[in-house]
C-alpha cells in the first residue's frame, strides 16, 4: 500500500540470483512503523535583544513543531544560543499551545549582561516519544550596552599641607557592568579658582598601580589616558589618584 501508518507491519522478502536461477525466498522479521516523526520545527523571530546593566536578560523563544502523531515529548526540548565559542543552553521549556498536529514550544534562557555584542545563532530541538528528534536555527543580534560603575562619587584626599607632594585620595573601584570591551581608560580634571587660589588639574595625577611613579598627570579640560588601565568586559579595575599640594595654598 502507498500510504502507510504508525503500526503498520511488514515483512520484507528477498532471494538471490546467480544469473542461471534464483535461490528461494527469505523473510524478514516483522517490521513495524512505530510513528511518524516530527516534519518541521519553526522558530519566531527574535527580534535585537537589550541586555540589562550588571545582571542577566531572561529571553523568551518560541517555536512551533509539526508532528502528525502528535506525541511530542516536551521535556526533551532545549535551545541553546551561540557565538564564536561562548555557547549558553537551557531546557526550560514549556508548552504553550496546541493544534491539529502542531503545538507551541515557549524556552527561556538567561544571557549574562556581558554576553558579546553582535550576531547570535539560536537553536531549538525537541523530541518525540519514538526519539526521534528535529532542529532548526534562527540568528537575532545582541546589542551593544555601555555601562559602568565606580565605587565613589568624588574623591578625597584626607587632611594635608601646602607643598605636601604625591598625596593620595580615594581608590576609584570601577567595574564594567556592560558587554563592551574598553581597551584604554581616560579621565578629564578641571583647574579648580577659588578666590585668589588655583589648584591647576597638572597638580593630579591618576596611575593604575598604588605609586606616583609613572603617574599620569592630567591637563585642564583633556581627556588623558591612563597609562596601563583597561577595562575588558566582565572585569574591575582600580585607579589611583594623588595630588600635590602647592606652597602658599591657602583655603
Amino acid at each position: 500500500t502507498s500510504s502507510k501508518e504508525a503500526g503498520d507491519q511488514f515483512i520484507l522478502a528477498c532471494r538471490a540470483y546467480d544469473g542461471l536461477s534464483y535461490s528461494s525466498w527469505m523473510n524478514s522479521s516483522i517490521v513495524t512503523i512505530s510513528s511518524y516523526p516530527p516534519s518541521s520545527l519553526i522558530i519566531s523571530p527574535i527580534f535585537s535583544v537589550n541586555l540589562i546593566s550588571g545582571s542577566s536578560k531572561n529571553l523568551i523563544v518560541s517555536f512551533n513543531v509539526s508532528n502528525r502523531d502528535e506525541n511530542l515529548n516536551v521535556s526533551s526540548s532545549n535551545l541553546s544560543i551561540s557565538q564564536s565559542g561562548t555557547i549558553l543552553s537551557s531546557n526550560n521549556c514549556t508548552l504553550d499551545s496546541t493544534g491539529f498536529q502542531w503545538s507551541k514550544i515557549n524556552c527561556s534562557i538567561a544571557i549574562p549582561y556581558y554576553s558579546p555584542p553582535g550576531t547570535w545563532t539560536a537553536i531549538a530541538s525537541i523530541r518525540d516519544n519514538a526519539l526521534n528528534s528535529i532542529s532548526n536555527s534562527s540568528s537575532f543580534t545582541i546589542n551593544s550596552l555601555d555601562s559602568i560603575s565606580v565605587n565613589v562619587s568624588s574623591i578625597d584626599f584626607g587632611t594635608a599641607s601646602p607643598g605636601q607632594t604625591g598625596v593620595s585620595g580615594s581608590i576609584l573601584s570601577i567595574s564594567n557592568l556592560g558587554n563592551t570591551n574598553y581597551n584604554l581608560m581616560e579621565m578629564t580634571a578641571y583647574d579648580l579658582n577659588a578666590s585668589t587660589n588655583l589648584l591647576v588639574a597638572n597638580n593630579f595625577c591618576i596611575n593604575d598601580i598604588q605609586s606616583t611613579i609613572g603617574c599620569d598627570y592630567m591637563q585642564n579640560e583633556t581627556a588623558k589616558s591612563i597609562s596601563g588601565a583597561s577595562l575588558p568586559i566582565n572585569s574591575n579595575s582600580s585607579l589611583y589618584p594623588f595630588v600635590n599640594l602647592p606652597i602658599g595654598l591657602t583655603y
